[in-house]
């Protein structure tokens, strides 16, 4: 550590005396309000397949949005009918995409295996490599990626059903 002289301790206190009485200004320091992310709706015809996560500030302005989304116009719209649901309070602050598939597990929806083509229920389903695929399509190791448990159990049956081990 170095010797302080007289001159440098004189200056430094009274750059520090005058920095105290210097105005501050007008905003510094204060953080601006952040903005809360709209909430977002399960959106739909029932019995289909063709929900939408939709971020909207009310239920009819989400039913709208579903609408635009699907290309229908003001005649069609009689016909296609569809309900908004509040999705999970978790997908309020997601911030990733909501056409994902891990919002579409976060929302509880059944999805359509993209390996057989069948629909299949909220939880019978596990994203694999961006694609929705269901448990029977499932290879064994992939299994042991998305539940350990049930795949030493698979294996066990296997081992057991082959060897009789």
């Amino acid at each position: 550590m170095g010797v302080v002289n007289r001159r440098d301790f004189l200056l430094g206190s009274a750059a520090a005396a005058v920095a105290v009485q210097l105005p501050i200004p007008a905003g510094a320091g204060a953080v601006a309000p952040v903005a809360k992310p709209l909430p977002v709706w399960s959106v739909g015809t029932p019995g289909d397949y063709n929900y939408e996560l939709i971020r909207a500030a009310t239920k009819e302005a989400a039913e709208a949005e579903w609408y635009e989304v699907k290309g229908y116009d003001e005649e069609e719209r009689e016909h296609y009918w569809c309900e908004a649901d509040r999705a999970p309070h978790a997908l309020d602050e997601y911030t990733g995409d909501l056409d994902s598939l891990e919002a579409a597990e976060m929302a509880g929806w059944g999805y359509v295996c993209g390996r057989c083509g069948y629909e299949q229920g909220p939880c019978d389903w596990h994203a694999i490599k961006d694609q929705a695929v269901c448990y029977e399509c499932l290879s064994l190791s992939e299994w042991k990626q998305v539940d350990p448990d049930r795949y030493a159990e698979m294996l066990d049956e296997l081992l057991f059903d082959e060897y009789g081990i």
